[in-house]
């Protein structure tokens, strides 16, 4: 039997990268900014942009004529539903169900009535200004339209019956990320647009939109808030180790701004995707672990003045996922803050911790932006609600959040908040106990724990072997961060917690 070919995967979570400059490699003919290894070229999502355009931002391709292209509406070619459809929680049918549940006669199909939601009914009959006390629910009409008094429907789960009605806006999402880079890095983007997808009117891609000049139609009403809405997906792989992998980036940036124009879009998400060198933690900008550089400079050359700019009146999410090492440095932490206080991003992940595996990070970043999208929940409000589920994800990582939110004074201010997960012996107050006694040799030994004062006055968590005639002890100070946090609960699940924080490089230490 001949042997079975096999594909050598880099499933390495972060390698050592020399720091150099960006598009400082000299360009070596017929090897592109694209190649990976030198081996093939990388396909690009869209190359409708000259290099002269790349430089003229308010030189819009779609402008340009295409005879030879046959073109394309996406009402008629690319959206699933009508522009006035109306998307429901509820029945999931715009506003009728030809099934209902009855407490008696459990399964039904009138067809001499149709049955209307609670929260469709509502929304039909200008909602906003009907108090729900002078709101007469009927549910059932006959085929003229006409209510039918004499059938009841009993709402017994509150949950699933009434509800916040959906506001579906346009979306973008995108991802950033290292060429060469292993598909199991790209899992959160993908399970991110599947259920967007779901919400979503139809999805194109930016070479769709350019090169077909789509638009999003427009509704005859704009109070429908659940019209389903175009979702504008976007995968860029960067290599910034030589001049044309630079000027080959700005251009499919250039086309990813002028796509989200076209298509009328104002909330975009980012993923940032990318290995970081495991002594000095600088982000790799190249594949195989060429070039690297700090996380300011990286994110710089990722986010141009222009592309800055342009975000800004938007409503825009920024998630950086980076394998390998910390990549955050004091000058990396304050360019974020300097993202959010500009409002180029109005909220900002990370997850710095050693070796990241982005897979572990995909139902929480799909649950919040679910839950934040197309909910309108409040982003600060959400973050614990799902976490409450995810105790795998805290042994993994701590998170923390920059954001925005207005003071007593009315006036935009930045904060961030540190979420860790504890339990009461296994991370108590957020700190990992002691694995292995170095005096007597013993293996989770360290089972008693307390919170003291410490002769400075600070506060201090001393973990205390239980070895054979062992007497050592661990003592680890608290920041003043930290003070809020409680020991946690005794349950194996444990539980999430979160402080205000502020940069410190001793916490950092212990993301």
């Amino acid at each position: 039997m001949p042997r079975k070919r096999t594909r050598k995967i880099d499933k390495t979570t972060g390698a050592s990268a020399p720091r150099m400059a960006l598009g400082s490699v000299p360009n070596t003919s017929g090897v592109g900014s694209g190649d990976e290894n030198g081996r093939r070229k990388r396909k690009l999502d869209v190359t409708v942009v000259t290099h002269k355009s790349a430089l003229d931002v308010n030189n819009d391709p779609s402008d340009a004529d295409d005879d030879e292209t046959e073109p394309l509406d996406y009402s008629t070619h690319f959206s699933k539903f009508p522009p006035d459809t109306q998307w429901c929680r509820g029945c999931n049918d715009s506003s009728e169900t030809p099934k209902v549940t009855c407490d008696d006669c459990k399964h039904i199909s009138p067809n001499w009535s149709r049955f209307i939601c609670p929260p469709c009914e509502h929304s039909s009959k200008g909602a906003p200004d009907i108090k729900l006390s002078e709101f007469v629910y009927h549910g059932f009409y006959d085929s003229n339209g006409a209510p039918i008094p004499k059938v009841l429907l009993e709402i017994r789960n509150r949950q699933f019956t009434w509800f916040k009605p959906l506001k579906l806006e346009r979306l973008a999402i995108v991802q950033l990320q290292v060429a060469g880079i292993a598909q199991d890095l790209e899992i959160p983007y993908q399970i991110a647009v599947l259920k967007a997808s779901a919400y979503a009117s139809g999805v194109v891609s930016v070479s769709e939109v350019l090169g077909h000049q789509l638009r999003s139609p427009e509704t005859d009403n704009p109070d429908l808030p659940c019209c389903p809405q175009p979702l504008l997906i976007s995968k860029i792989a960067f290599d910034l180790a030589t001049e044309d992998g630079v000027s080959e980036y700005g251009r499919e940036m250039v086309n990813l701004r002028h796509a989200i124009n076209s298509m009328g879009i104002t909330r975009v998400v980012f993923f940032v995707v990318s290995h970081s060198d495991p002594e000095t933690g600088d982000l790799h900008f190249a594949p195989g672990g060429a070039g690297a550089e700090r996380l300011e400079i990286v994110m710089k050359a990722l986010f141009s003045p222009a592309t800055t700019e342009w975000l800004r009146p938007k409503e825009t999410y920024l998630f950086t996922l980076v394998c390998g090492s910390k990549p955050i440095t004091a000058d990396g932490y304050r360019h974020l803050q300097t993202y959010v206080t500009s409002r180029f991003f109005e909220n900002i992940f990370l997850f710095p911790t050693n070796n990241l595996q982005p897979l572990e990070l995909t139902s929480f970043i799909t649950n919040l932006l679910d839950h934040v999208l197309f909910r309108h929940e409040p982003i600060g409000t959400m973050i614990p609600v799902v976490l409450k589920e995810l105790s795998t994800l805290g042994l993994h990582t701590r998170i923390l959040h920059l954001g925005l939110r207005t003071d007593s004074r009315g006036r935009w201010i930045s904060y961030a908040d540190r979420y860790v997960w504890t339990q009461r012996t296994r991370r108590p107050w957020g700190l990992d106990a002691p694995a292995f006694c170095p005096q007597c040799n013993t293996i989770k030994s360290f089972r008693g724990v307390e919170r003291l004062e410490g002769p400075d006055g600070k506060l201090v968590v001393q973990f205390k072997c239980h070895g054979a005639n062992c007497r050592a002890a661990v003592t680890v100070p608290l920041t003043s961060a930290e003070y809020k946090l409680v020991r946690g609960p005794r349950e194996p699940c444990g539980g999430w917690q979160q402080h205000d924080f502020q940069w410190n490089e001793e916490l950092l230490g212990r993301f």
